[in-house]
């Protein structure tokens, strides 16, 4: 994990570009579907939060 740290600190590679849409559900899947097929996530991956119990 510190390399990894080391490697984008001093930006030999970068972060994945991200977009947290929300919690795992029916709503943030029909945005997350609707942004696909509008071509709108502009190279960004869409992710949902999981939450265990």
């Amino acid at each position: 994990m510190t390399e990894l740290s080391h490697l984008i600190e001093n930006e030999i590679i970068s972060p994945p570009n991200i977009n947290v849409i929300g919690e795992l559900n029916k709503e943030t899947v029909d945005t997350a579907l609707a942004l696909l097929r509008e071509n709108k996530t502009n190279g960004r991956k869409l992710i949902m939060k999981i939450h265990k119990e």
